[in-house]
């Protein structure tokens, strides 16, 4: 998980760690009632919730559409965006709530604009398919050499080349040259996700939405 990301997740645990010991400081009717309960249900739903939706959304969404986020650099500027629209909210004048509020509706606006347009200007698989496909062609064939022995997967009998129940981590460490389609399916994020080491092909063919049969006949072609 990039350091931004991580970012959102941690200050979301720290707003809830917040928001509740408001909340119990709410119980012993201690303060004022009004201006605690305000703070309360802001520190919950926008710290704690919404930037759980953020960290989280920011690293899984793409990587299940097998593409990669539009506009990185902007999860940064989200970030701060978002939490001094919070601070000012809970913890500002109150003739500066308006001036805050609009803050933090920047921070979600900015939100929706670059994972709607990460996930909407994804190509189509298909697409992805034909332009890996004319790259292969204008590449020049390899060096004719022996061919490698069959793989033994730890899933599959001995001799089986890509039954499908290896994961995708075995599969990158076995076969570097399968890289390359495997970032045509899954994206870059395949590389850096932690389901590599758990999840098999067949499974993260699911998780993409794509057909296992063609993402296993794409990688033994290219075997």
């Amino acid at each position: 998980m990039d350091r931004d990301t991580k970012s959102f997740i941690l200050a979301s645990l720290a707003w809830l760690l917040i928001g509740v010991t408001l909340g119990v400081i709410m119980t012993l009717q201690l303060g004022n009632y009004a201006l605690l309960r305000f703070a309360h249900l802001h520190l919950l739903l926008l710290g704690f919730m919404a930037m759980m939706v953020y960290g989280v959304g920011y690293f899984i969404l793409p990587r299940f559409n097998g593409t990669t986020l539009r506009w990185p650099r902007l999860v940064g500027v989200h970030f701060w965006i978002s939490n001094l629209g919070l601070l000012g909210l809970v913890f500002g004048a109150l003739e500066f709530r308006p001036l805050f509020a609009v803050i933090s509706a920047l921070g979600v606006l900015l939100f929706v604009l670059n994972l709607g347009a990460t996930l909407l200007g994804a190509a189509p698989l298909g697409a992805r398919l034909a332009a890996q496909e004319a790259a292969l062609a204008r590449t020049p064939p390899p060096s004719t050499a022996p061919a490698p022995p069959a793989a033994t997967s730890s899933a599959g009998a001995p001799g089986t080349v890509l039954s499908g129940h290896e994961t995708v981590g075995e599969v990158l460490a076995r076969h570097p040259q399968l890289e390359e389609t495997i970032r045509l399916f899954f994206g870059d994020g395949c590389f850096t996700c932690p389901g590599q080491s758990t999840e098999s092909v067949i499974q993260a063919a699911a998780v993409h939405g794509i057909d296992p049969e063609l993402l296993l006949g794409e990688l033994r072609k290219r075997l």
